[in-house]
């Protein structure tokens, strides 16, 4: 499966390098019932449509909210109202989770590639194909794309982000250290020397691998030392894990030393991260691209980015980020509502303000060959390595069936065991195999 999503991914990331060159906690509750209450509303009654988004007020929110309110002021029937999930992409599922269990689901939402597979086999599911001018919406975007969004020839959400990991280096931390900012890191080992500069020579930290509440950005550390799936389909069609093999392991336990030797903290949770690099205790981080606009907002001294980097051994290589529109709405009035909102959002003018103001990257030609993003790249410079890197991403790994959930549950509790010393790689991957084996294999 991730063999066919990363030859995918490939096709649509080398179509947006030509074309350039050419030019992981439960939501909160509204007052109103949940999305999919049946929608039949008075005469002078709009239909509420409820969004699940993920967009926080430094990744995109006015954005969402901006598009929102054009879409509500443009017609009279249908009102959309966002609401903003704080517990990152996995909270987002689990919440949706629960709001299933109990009949309810919001409307429209929000859905990391990485929960595509999962998503489609545990909740309502429209086609986007089987809806008024899907077909022909569709073409607007990468071919490739609309592919990953795809299960079993049913295209269960429209993209709407593209992502991948960059590095972010504190100007005036690593100018200090000694550190010369024209000439940055290309491997992990001089990712490590400059973490300990400056842990040493400042009153910083010197690294942190973002660790939101998914595994994304630790698939990508594996993924730099070799390991470039974390499970693997046996010939007689069982499923294995691989995340506990030498590179897996070689991986896990690089960023294990560094923390261990003070030149760096682990620090869970996005927001944790994101407030220690901007308030200037951090001097390197790595992280998603899509948190660069909301750096520019947040930080008040210069950073500079980088592309990520691999052991010097192995192709640099990461797996793709970003989301999905979902509609998870079962009365047919809101889905009508929910597909209208959905193209609205995703018109260049909102997507194109979506990217402006995240650092995502379009999956829309239309919007990444426009005039408008061409100027938007030669002023925010921080955001064209994650531009010039899409050659080298890949598909992200998803578990298979029922098993997804809780095993990249289970991968950030490895995650932090190892990164907090309570457990050696060897030992917490190895245990972590054994259960995933068994997951993957009663789903």
């Amino acid at each position: 499966m991730k063999n066919l999503r990363k030859t995918l991914v490939v096709l649509l990331v080398l179509a947006m390098v030509l074309s350039i060159c050419a030019c992981g906690q439960k939501a909160e509750t509204p007052s109103a019932p949940a999305g999919d209450a049946p929608a039949e509303a008075k005469s002078n009654e709009k239909i509420t449509i409820e969004f699940w988004h993920r967009a926080s007020a430094d990744q995109g929110l006015g954005a969402i909210e901006s598009a929102a309110e054009a879409f509500n002021n443009s017609q009279d029937r249908f009102v959309v109202k966002p609401v903003y999930n704080s517990g990152e992409y996995r909270g987002l599922i689990q919440s949706l989770v629960a709001e299933a269990a109990s009949g309810n689901t919001p409307a429209i939402a929000q859905i990391a590639w990485a929960w595509t597979d999962y998503f489609a086999n545990n909740f309502p599911v429209t086609d986007i194909k089987t809806l008024e001018n899907g077909p022909e919406y569709l073409k607007e975007f990468e071919e490739s794309i609309v592919e990953v969004a795809t299960v079993n020839d049913t295209v269960v959400g429209l993209p709407f982000a593209l992502s991948t990991p960059i590095f972010y280096y504190n100007v005036e931390l690593c100018t200090a250290a000694g550190l010369d900012v024209n000439n940055l890191p290309t491997t992990w080992d001089e990712v490590a020397e400059w973490a300990h500069a400056i842990a040493e020579k400042t009153d910083a930290e010197g690294f942190c691998l973002a660790a939101p509440q998914d595994f994304w950005g630790d698939e990508y550390l594996l993924d730099s030392f070799g390991c470039t799936s974390l499970f693997e389909v046996n010939s007689n069609g069982t499923y294995a894990a691989t995340f506990n093999n030498e590179d897996g392991v070689k991986a896990l336990s690089f960023v294990a030393d560094l923390y261990k030797r003070g030149d760096g903290i682990y620090l869970a949770g996005a927001d944790a991260l994101k407030e220690a690099f901007a308030s200037g205790k951090l001097g390197i981080t790595c992280a998603t691209c899509s948190w660069s606009a909301g750096f520019t907002q947040t930080c008040d001294f210069e950073f500079v980015t980088t592309s990520v980097v691999s052991d010097g051994v192995h192709a640099v290589t990461a797996p793709a980020g970003g989301a999905m529109l979902c509609i998870t709405a079962t009365d047919p009035d809101q889905i009508e509502g929910a597909w209208e909102f959905m193209q609205f959002l995703t018109a260049d003018e909102y997507l194109l303000q979506w990217c402006e103001t995240t650092g995502y990257l379009p999956a829309k030609p239309s919007v990444r060959n426009s005039a408008e993003y061409a100027a938007y790249l030669a002023e925010k410079p921080y955001i064209v390595p994650a531009v010039n890197f899409v050659p080298n991403i890949s598909a992200p790994s998803l578990f298979p069936g029922e098993s997804n959930l809780t095993i990249q549950a289970k991968l950030c509790d490895m995650r932090d065991a190892i990164y907090t010393g309570q457990k050696d790689a060897v030992t917490a991957t190895n245990e972590l195999a054994k259960e995933a084996n068994i997951l993957m294999n009663e789903s």
